[in-house]
C-alpha cells in the first residue's frame, strides 16, 4: 500500500481489511472520500496475489463510480509486484423494456 501512496490507514479500515482477511463479512457506513473502497479492493488484491490464475469482475451501478474505481485499481496494481494483471472495463446500457 505504501507503494501506492497509502501511508497510513484510518481505524476502520484497518479493521475492515483485518475482518475480511479473516473471512468475515464486512459493512462499512463512512462518509464520501473516506477510503471505503480501499478496504474492498485490498482483499481483492490479496487474493490476486496470492492466485496466479485468479480473475475479478466488479460490477458498479453507475458509469461514473465505475470509472473512479478503476482508476483506483490501475493506481493499486501498478505498485505491487506480482499482481500484474489486465485491468479494464466494460461499459453499457441496459434500456428500459415498455410493458
Amino acid at each position: 500500500l505504501e507503494r501506492s501512496g497509502v501511508l497510513q490507514l484510518y481505524s476502520h479500515q484497518e479493521a475492515a481489511m483485518r475482518a475480511l482477511l479473516d473471512g468475515h463479512n464486512v459493512v462499512i457506513a463512512t462518509g464520501t472520500g473516506s477510503g471505503k473502497s480501499l478496504c474492498f479492493w485490498a482483499p481483492v488484491l490479496r487474493h490476486l496475489l496470492d492466485d496466479p490464475s485468479a480473475c475479478v469482475l466488479a460490477l458498479f451501478p453507475t458509469k461514473a463510480l465505475a470509472q473512479d474505481q478503476l482508476r483506483a485499481l490501475k493506481q493499486l496494481t501498478s505498485s505491487l509486484t506480482g499482481c500484474e494483471r489486465q485491468v479494464g472495463e466494460m461499459m453499457g446500457s441496459i434500456g428500459v423494456l415498455d410493458e
